[in-house]
């Protein structure tokens, strides 16, 4: 499974589901097929740029 957010408003041609900045990528969990993640992580999609990024990892900065 990703773990990717969207990085900006836009609808998913394969589900009609509505994604705006910030939603969790895919919105139900389920499993995406590699070849579509990377349309979608470039500009070879629909709208012609990323509409998507991968989630990095976020870690906490502690202050000593």
């Amino acid at each position: 499974m990703i773990d990717a957010i969207s990085l900006i408003t836009w609808v998913d041609l394969t589900d009609k589901h509505e994604y705006h900045t910030g939603d969790k990528f895919p919105h139900d969990g389920r499993n995406i097929d590699k070849k579509r993640i990377n349309e979608l992580l470039s500009e070879k999609n629909a709208i012609g740029y990323p509409v998507i990024a991968i989630k990095e990892n976020e870690t906490e900065v502690i202050e000593e």
